[in-house]
């Protein structure tokens, strides 16, 4: 199998025939296989970036030589473009690299470079694999709320079972957060998730402003319920309709008779009755009330009338 890439004793000097020349890469070399992963590690200053910078032609090499698929990148004649096209390059600092509006434009941003169409790109997008979805949508939906980036943190990389969890946490203006990288066993990113780290008074800001939605959405609820019961009122009720129907068919009750008036000279009557038995009344019930009239047609008359009478 031939190498994809071939970088052969390469090195790097900077400033050239002046006082502060320097190498910062010094014959190196290395193959890269189709399909393999591999990591460059060094401490600060040691060239790395450097040597990356080879890899897609944005540097050239002071020494050596650099074959991308059996090409000499440095021939006279050779399509750097071409080169460019099919070996990308992340920056260390992404904000030396994120510079359009939306993840989809930025990713767009080197197809619409190499000549594709509005249409070639869009089909190009959509054919994106789930993880690359995945990262678009978190991070266009995290970026106007995180703000800029103050400075990224050191990474951690733990293992979860047939998984590795990479964390690399970062600094923004607007809040701190952590981004969650999930790969599977054979080093192929599944997924991505932005966990955001609020100051104290933003999350007291927003437990307030929560609580108060919550009491405003309840107090909503019941203005409403109390308008809905208040337009029953107006809604008629059948039955009430047939009650009232029948109460007004219904013919008036007759009024009570009114008591019979006493006959005349059941007074006088009396008055005799008591003179002729000598102020003794027949019977206590016969004696007349002073508050009101004298009764009518009391059985006592007829007894009082005989005794008056002598029978």
């Amino acid at each position: 199998m031939e190498p994809i890439l071939q970088v052969q004793h390469l090195t790097h000097t900077y400033s050239v025939g002046t006082p502060f020349q320097r190498s910062a890469v010094e014959d190196m070399s290395f193959d890269v296989y189709d399909g393999e992963f591999l990591g460059i590690i060094g401490h600060t200053g040691s060239g790395k970036s450097t040597l990356i910078q080879h890899l897609n032609g944005l540097l050239k090499a002071t020494d050596g030589a650099y074959y991308f698929n059996g090409e000499n990148v440095y021939a006279e004649g050779y399509n750097m473009k071409n080169l460019r096209s099919q070996v990308g390059l992340v920056f260390q600092y992404p904000e030396y690299q994120l510079f359009e509006e939306t993840v989809y434009k930025d990713i767009a941003f080197g197809p619409k470079n190499m000549g594709l169409s509005d249409e070639e790109i869009e089909s190009y997008m959509e054919t994106g694999d789930d993880f690359t979805r995945d990262v678009m949508e978190v991070w266009d939906g995290s970026r106007e709320e995180l703000g800029e980036l103050v400075e990224w943190k050191e990474a951690t990389v733990e293992r979860d079972g047939i998984e590795y969890v990479v964390t690399l946490p970062a600094t923004f203006t607007g809040a701190d957060a952590n981004f969650v990288y999930m790969f599977d066993r054979t080093g192929n990113p599944t997924s991505l998730s932005v966990e955001v780290e609020y100051p104290m008074s933003v999350s007291l800001q927003r437990a307030a402003l929560n609580t108060v939605m919550g009491l405003g959405t309840v107090f909503v609820v019941l203005i409403f319920l109390s308008f809905i019961i208040w337009l029953f009122k107006f809604i008629p009720n059948p039955e009430t309709k047939e009650r009232e129907a029948a109460k007004a068919a219904k013919p008036a009750s007759a009024p009570a008779p009114a008591p019979a008036a006493a006959p005349a000279g059941t007074a006088g009557k009396k008055a005799d009755c008591f003179r002729a038995t000598g102020g003794n009344w027949p019977s206590r019930r016969d004696k007349p009330d002073v508050a009101a009239p004298l009764s009518m047609n009391r059985e006592t008359d007829i007894p009082c009338s005989k005794k008056a009478s002598g029978k």
